[in-house]
Order: C-alpha cells, then structure tokens, then sequence
C-alpha cells in the first residue's frame, strides 16, 4: 500500500503523521520538508543516474531482483488487499486518509475502459496530480488495457500549457476539472485537438461554454463529452453521462458506471449509510 505525496503539500506534515509510513521513496532533486514523527527510512531515486546505468547496462541484476520480488509479492494480493491510500483536500478540516482496495481500483479501471473505449490504441493524458485519485484510476485504466500514459508537469498545467502537451503526445482521452480546462480556452477547442475522442469533466458543474463547442462536436466529429462524479470513498469516479446536446441539463451527474451500485437515500430516512446519496463499489477479481 503506498500513500502518494508531493514534497511543498501543505498537507505532508499531517499526512506523514497519520499515515505512519515504513519508509519514504523520495526523488533526489526534491526536497521534502515533512518528515515522519517516527523513525522512517528515506530511499532516494535519482532519475538520471538509472537512465546511464540502463544504457551501460548496470541495472539488470538489480531489475531482475525487484521483478522477482514483485512477482511473489503479487501472489498474495487479493481484491481486499490495500492498493493505496490517499487523502482528502482538507478544506472542510482535517485532511482524510482513504483506504482503497486492489478489487475497488481495479474496477473503476475496468469500467472507464469500457464505457470510455480506451483500449491499446489509447493515449491517455493525465493532466492531475498523482496526489489527486483520477491520476492513479485512469492510468491504471490506460495501462490495464494497453494504452499509452501520457502527461505533463504540474508547471505547464499552471502556465496554460495543456494544450501543448494534448498536441505533442496526440492524446486521445483526457480528465480534467472545468476550471483546468478552461484555462487553454481556445486551444483545447474541439477542432484543435483533432485526435481526442474523449473529454471527460469531473468536480465541478460542466460550463454551458464546453457544452456549446463539444456537443456540436460529438455528432460529427465522433467525439464525447462525459460528466463524471464520485467519492474517493468509494474508488475514484462511480457515475458518467455522455451529452449529446446543448440543450442538456448541465447538473446530470449520470447512471452508475459498472460495477457500481448507487443508492439515494432520502434525508429523514434513518438508515446505517445516513442520509444522501452513497456509492459502493463490487470487488472484482
């Protein structure tokens, strides 16, 4: 189970002390500023200096002892085994730590794949933080089904650069928030990104302006807008709907993606989830 952080998180201090890690992996460039209250060893992981090992040729002793250690650690994971644990934002308090399951996870990915066709022809860009659950779910969707990873530094997507980075890789599905995307306005438009297919939106209302451009889009072009909601509880994302029309209600949060089952529960029912909307997610093997 690993607990992904970025070294200036204003968070780390807090999360370090709840999360209790074994041990730190840290790139060598970076500078973390949080540290465990515990004793915790650091492994520091230089880039540059595993690539000139690979080309001279240096690490495959190494590899082929971490690829046995993978493969036998792999025998034991089951769907209830914890595959990573990851945080909350903090605003309404104290940051939370989410547990998620491998079954979980890997069902969200399964059902992205499906609903979203990405399949080995798939460049999938990720334009979030890895501290941000949709980074972990739609990589491991991408690459559970062949495709290609792409993605950027959090630089370029602070400076306007997104659409840069959709045009190089020629990125075929993308996750962003409305207000990220927004920020490339008019090169993320729909006819200056001719190679994706797919734009799915998430954490915000869908802006009347992206409904405009990607739905005349979506009849002729053979692209998708997709609306995506969920709870990091419950394995990323647990609800799509693909708009076809301008005219669209812009708060449809969607039917349950598969492998998901809803249940809405009204206020002054006095049930064990309590009231409002809650999520599960099937285990799947």
């Amino acid at each position: 189970c690993c607990v992904p952080v970025e070294p200036n998180d204003p968070r780390l201090g807090v999360i370090l002390a709840d999360a209790a890690p074994c041990c730190r992996v840290v790139r060598a460039s970076s500078t973390p500023t949080g540290r465990p209250p515990h004793a915790c060893p650091t492994l520091l992981v230089d880039p540059a200096a595993l690539r000139l090992a690979g080309r001279n040729g240096r690490t495959k002793e190494g590899l082929d002892s971490a690829v046995a250690y993978l493969e036998a650690r792999s025998r034991r994971v089951r769907p209830g085994s914890l595959a990573y644990m990851i945080y909350t934002s903090g605003t309404t308090g104290v940051p939370k730590g989410v547990l998620v399951e491998h079954g979980n996870v890997l069902s969200y990915a399964a059902a992205k794949a499906v609903g979203q066709r990405v399949r080995e022809d798939a460049k999938v860009f990720v334009p979030t933080s890895f501290t941000f659950d949709p980074y972990i779910g739609d990589s491991l969707a991408c690459l559970s089904a062949g495709g290609t990873v792409c993605t950027t530094t959090r630089a370029n997507v602070r400076n306007g650069l997104l659409a840069r980075g959709l045009h190089e890789t020629g990125a075929t599905h993308v996750c962003s928030t409305p207000t990220m995307w927004l920020t490339c306005a008019p090169m993320c438009a729909p006819g200056e990104l001719p190679r994706l297919r797919y734009l799915a939106l998430c954490g915000e209302l869908m802006p009347q302006t992206i409904l405009d451009a990607w739905s005349a889009a979506s009849a002729g072009e053979g692209k998708h807008l997709i609306n995506t909601y969920g709870a990091t509880e419950a394995a990323v994302l647990q609800m799509e709907h693909e708009f076809l029309t301008k005219d669209a209600p812009r708060n449809r949060i969607g039917t349950p993606m598969k492998g998901v089952r809803i249940d809405v529960v009204e206020p002054a029912a006095s049930t064990a989830a309590g009231p409002g909307p809650t999520a599960k997610r099937k285990r799947v093997a």
